[in-house]
């Protein structure tokens, strides 16, 4: 599939290298906020480059050590620490420990996560390569990210110089990236820190059932209001708000879910006419289940009867169906005032 051109700029202006001091050079990432201070290195072109968890990669153009250094991003757990980022990974102290061509060599679980190990590369012939291996690990908020230092046999400083790359890496503070983001990014074009990205990454966790994540959905939807602020337009805001709610609806928390849902509302208001009727219609139906859910009925069937008055006349009989078979509505079916509603409505 041919990229977007806007994603290739941005990637081609996001990974690069910059003059420090005499002798230094910055290694960054501008999308990730990633950078390393290095001496006699380059950019190299890596074979993984365009995946989304590709972070940048060097490789040293001058001394006896040739070395060759990448780094890639991981989605982690919410409260991971860098030692659960190698859990599992070719990093990972326990695993190394089981295998016959790697031997390790050194680990430290923190405050700076690393392991240390040599891995034996047979090839066709049957020989037998030597290379010397540093993984290290940091996380920020939900993002890994692993180091991947790597040299030769001939590298006999390999430990001293493989220990000052690790030293000299900077994780800055949260940029928006993701490799959700990233990856849309790829396909659609755009930056992969606008947060019109993280509301497409959220809908997907929220509304494709082969991804389907509420709570994943409502990470992004959160995000998005973070990275656009005042700038998101009131109707995104509505979209955005009704996610949050639907994501909580979800998971069953009505309590969590009304307050996004008013919210939602209240955007609704502002851009009347302009949102689409379908969504506001949405929205209603939403706090007439999340008031339900809370046992707060009367509440429920003010929102239950504008949402029903929003239908004609017509479809006013099906959309009463949709609200006696829904199991959270339970609360909303049995009452007094939702019995007046359908009667009001000449729905008995």
């Amino acid at each position: 599939m041919r990229r977007p051109f806007c994603a290739v700029v941005i990637a081609a202006a996001a990974f690069g290298i910059a003059h420090g001091a005499p002798g230094l050079r910055v290694v960054r990432n501008a999308i990730w906020g990633v950078e390393l201070t290095l001496a006699g290195y380059e950019p190299s072109n890596h074979p993984l480059r365009d995946q989304p968890n590709f972070v940048l990669s060097a490789a040293s153009v001058s001394g006896s050590c040739r070395m060759n250094l990448s780094m890639f991003a991981a989605t982690a757990r919410d409260g991971a620490e860098p030692e659960d980022c190698r859990q599992g990974g070719v990093g990972d102290p326990e695993e190394l420990e089981g295998r016959t061509d790697a031997h390790l060599i050194e680990e430290k679980a923190g405050p700076l996560a690393y392991s240390m190990f040599d891995q034996s590369l047979e090839a066709r012939s049957g020989a037998q390569t030597l290379f010397h291996q540093l993984y290290g690990y940091w996380v920020r908020d939900d993002v890994c990210f692993e180091l991947r230092v790597s040299s030769g046999d001939g590298c006999r400083a390999f430990p001293s110089k493989a220990m000052a790359i690790l030293r000299s890496v900077r994780i800055g503070r949260d940029t928006g990236a993701t490799l959700e983001t990233v990856e849309l990014a790829k396909r659609r074009g755009g930056d992969p820190r606008d947060w019109r990205l993280h509301v497409l990454a959220a809908e997907a966790y929220l509304h494709d059932e082969a991804h389907r994540n509420p709570a994943r959905a409502r990470r992004f939807y959160a995000s998005a209001l973070r990275l656009g602020g005042s700038r998101i337009p009131a109707a995104d805001r509505l979209a955005i708000e009704q996610g949050l709610g639907l994501a909580w609806l979800a998971e069953d928390e009505g309590h969590e879910a009304i307050p996004h849902l008013a919210r939602a509302l209240q955007a609704a208001h502002r851009v009347r006419g302009v949102a689409p009727a379908e969504r506001v219609q949405e929205t209603l139906y939403a706090l007439a289940t999340a008031h339900a859910m809370e046992g707060k009925v009367e509440e429920a069937c003010g929102f239950a009867r504008t949402w029903l008055q929003g239908h004609s006349v017509s479809e006013q009989k099906q959309a009463a169906k949709r609200i006696r078979k829904d199991p959270q509505m339970t609360a909303l079916n049995g009452s007094d005032c939702y019995q007046s509603v359908l009667a009001d409505l000449g729905l008995r």
